[in-house]
């Protein structure tokens, strides 16, 4: 900045929002300035001159300089996407911009492109179709009525816990992403109101995540009385986070039913679910648990009840929300196609289109490798017939280049990282914060003297001749730094990104608080990167005192990238606890952690990557860690005492199976379990996710497995395994048949 701290406040700004790792950098530019002669003149001379001295230049400078992942526009709805030259700007930023593969756009590039042309549509405020789009879009939405703080808003202007949290299930559901909007005052501080918001939602969101962050529409959106679905695959293939929706397969779709509407007479009926001899209900309970339901089918849909279920048991705030949340699974296979007015095949076409796009452009894979892949995975959609007009698709020319129309630029895929975001939270603050009254358009509407209510107040409030950049010295604070430090512990550890926004004042500049926050921010992501940059959420993602969970892998294989969280592992994985609540008496009770004679715990001191030993001792549910010989010397800085929040790095920790389940000797990465049933293929599966979620049949493909699983079952009494030798091939496969052709291992006999 040529002015004020004669710096560039932005580029410090970004380099410490990246310094998270994991977090995307994102800048909103409005189009129109409020009374900018020069734009003034543009109305009156029909001219473009605004657009091309001020508005292009400064968007290009934006992104050239700080290489933003997100160019959120607003302020176009006066003049059409012409006026604005939208179509030539974002040319150039898919084409030559040095964000030009990972930038996402939404959709307000002129009065006449909202929920038309651009990236992912937001339409207007708030909102959501209630049905499946074949285009992703957000809900953009606020706590209260207004988007700024303001002081004359009314109790009954907040949205309610139920409110917000039926916002975000009805908005994931159908596809979309929810950024949520919170307005602090004008020394930036977050009422208590919306910090019981907020808490409220963090504890139903962290007790139901893997219904929300890892899902994907299903085939139903919603049901009747206030039900909404999502779903996830429990095996899926490379192609699947390209789809909109999953299908529903008995052996591979999980269903998650958000009930909003808590039932009066404790009973559920779902119609949408069909049940087989194989389904399961479960209702999300406390520390990651479940409460297994007993089901009645009526109507060929699923009738369950709550009744008799002590309210301590419900999943933390299902209570208090009114909302409730079952986990179904092996429901039968359904081929209903949730996507409007589109035939399978186009569905199917759909989701072609978006891997054919996201996979040459990046170099991923040859296109006629691609084209064997697709044609297989279109085969859930699409008929025999169909596949010529599939195969199209695959051999079209993608050249990377995008003209300056609409056809062309909205043929551009979104970049996956933004589907997979689903929820974030908005800091709606500035000048107007100051005097809070009505809402963000305060100057606009005492500029035009059409509030007669905003003038008095100022006259009343205010002594004459007070501007509104005389607001801007009022300006004071913002979060507390741990209090940024312990949303991003926590937004990690779910496996989300941390999105921090901030507001310059009237001048353009970044005020010193900013700077102060963002410099610690920063610092400390800096020194903490093993536990953020590269890291996985682990197989829990909280614990009692105030403790978040990340992990990372010593030796990871080709298919952790795309894991959700990494698994728990003796040997290879590394926890990494987050403390966001000093401990008032240096004790630190980590549950989640079982230790054995190998296990170390270390705290960071002196700067990145050093770590020294802490005390620990062996509790009858985990560890008590003791930091009460720590000296704040050891810390990287004494700054770092006012974050509140400090990291644990715990190493050998013992590797955990589920119980009855047994660790696989020859391969600690695996647990092993066995029914007692003489079964196919199709049905052995199936009835192995009950015993345990997520399990599979096994494959075994070599001597060793064999005699591993051979010796596991001595002692047995008509124990088989269905496996046939094919003569062809050295390794055993599975086969339907009956008991004759399968191998008995009863006695141990290979």
């Amino acid at each position: 900045m040529d002015v004020g701290p004669n710096r560039d406040l932005l580029a410090e700004i970004r380099a410490g929002i990246l310094g998270a790792g994991g977090v995307r950098f994102g800048t909103y530019f409005s189009l129109f300035a409020w009374f900018h002669p020069l734009w003034n003149a543009d109305q009156k001379n029909n001219t473009q001159v605004y657009v091309d001295t001020i508005s292009t230049p400064q968007l290009k400078d934006l992104v050239t300089n700080y290489q933003p992942d997100i160019v959120w526009v607003d302020g176009d709805w006066l003049n059409s996407w012409k006026y604005w030259k939208s179509d030539e700007f974002i040319a150039w930023l898919y084409n030559e911009s040095p964000v030009k593969d990972t930038v996402v756009t939404n959709d307000r590039w002129g009065m006449d492109t909202n929920c038309i042309h651009g990236g992912y549509y937001t339409c207007h405020d708030g909102y959501n179709p209630g049905e499946l789009q074949s285009h992703k879009w957000e809900n953009a939405n606020s706590l209260t009525a207004f988007w700024g703080f303001s002081r004359n808003i009314n109790f009954n202007q907040y949205m309610s816990l139920r409110d917000a949290l039926t916002t975000l299930i009805s908005t994931v559901s159908a596809g979309g992403n929810l950024l949520l909007n919170i307005a602090p005052d004008h020394n930036g501080r977050v009422i208590p109101l919306y910090e019981e918001r907020l808490r409220d939602i963090g504890l139903f969101v962290n007790a139901h995540s893997e219904a929300i962050f890892a899902s994907k529409p299903w085939i139903y959106l919603n049901d009747q009385g206030g039900v909404w679905y999502t779903s996830q695959l429990r095996d899926t293939t490379g192609f699947d986070p390209y789809r909109f929706f999953n299908p529903q397969k008995q052996a591979n779709t999980i269903v998650y039913a958000f009930i909003t509407n808590w039932p009066s007479n404790n009973s559920v009926t779902l119609t949408s679910p069909k049940p087989t001899a194989q389904t399961t209900v479960k209702l999300f309970s406390t520390n990651g648990q479940f409460i297994q339901l007993n089901y009645t089918t009526v109507n060929g849909g699923i009738q369950t009840s709550i009744a008799g279920i002590n309210k301590k048991k419900f999943a933390p705030s299902s209570v208090n929300s009114g909302i409730l949340v079952l986990k179904i699974e092996y429901t039968a296979d359904d081929n209903n196609n949730p996507v409007p007015v589109q035939s399978s095949c186009q569905t199917c076409q759909l989701i072609m289109t978006n891997a054919v796009n996201y996979f040459v452009q990046n170099n991923a894979i040859t296109q006629s490798a691609l084209q064997t892949k697709l044609l297989s995975d279109c085969g859930t959609f699409a008929v025999t017939q169909d596949q010529t007009s599939c195969k199209s698709i695959v051999n079209k020319d993608f050249s990377k280049v995008y003209n300056a129309n609409w056809s062309s630029l909205d043929s551009r895929p979104l970049p996956i990282w933004y589907d997979q975001a689903k929820f974030g939270i908005q800091a709606h603050w500035g000048v107007y914060s100051v005097p809070a009254y009505g809402d963000e358009s305060f100057w606009f509407n005492w500029k035009e003297l059409n509030d007669s209510n905003l003038a008095n107040f100022v006259q009343t409030h205010y002594k004459p001749g007070t501007t509104y950049g005389d607001f801007a010295k009022q300006l004071d604070d913002i979060y507390s730094s741990d209090e940024l430090v312990a949303q991003l512990a926590q937004t990690i550890s779910l496996g989300g990104n941390f999105v921090l926004n901030i507001a310059i004042d009237a001048n353009g500049r970044v005020l010193p608080v900013f700077e102060e926050r963002l410099k610690n921010l920063g610092d400390f992501v800096t020194d903490h990167a093993d536990a953020i940059f590269s890291s996985k959420p682990w197989i829990y993602q909280s614990d009692v005192d105030s403790v978040v969970y990340t992990s990372q892998l010593n030796n990871p294989n080709n298919l952790d990238p795309y894991r959700l969280y990494n698994p728990q592992q003796q040997n290879n994985t590394v926890i990494y606890a987050f403390v966001t609540n000093w401990p008032d008496d240096n004790l630190i009770n980590l549950t989640r952690v079982v230790p054995t004679s190998q296990t170390t715990v270390n705290l960071l001191h002196g700067g990145p990557g050093t770590y020294s030993s802490v005390p620990f001792s062996q509790t009858s549910t985990g560890i008590l860690v003791d930091i009460s010989d720590v000296s704040l010397s050891n810390f990287p800085s004494s700054n770092y005492v006012l974050f509140n929040t400090f990291v644990l790095k715990i190493q050998n920790a013992a590797s955990q199976c589920p119980v009855n389940w047994i660790q696989n000797s020859l391969n600690k990465q695996e647990c092993l379990t066995f029914g007692n049933s003489t079964l196919g293929w199709n049905a052995a599966n199936s009835q192995c996710g009950i015993l345990g979620p997520g399990a599979t049949l096994t494959s075994i493909a070599s001597a060793f497995e064999n005699t591993e699983i051979a010796g596991l079952t001595q002692g047995c009494s008509n124990a088989y395994i269905g496996l046939y030798r094919n003569s062809s091939s050295s390794n055993w496969q599975w086969i339907n048949g009956d008991t004759a052709t399968y191998t008995n291992w009863g006695t141990g006999i290979l």
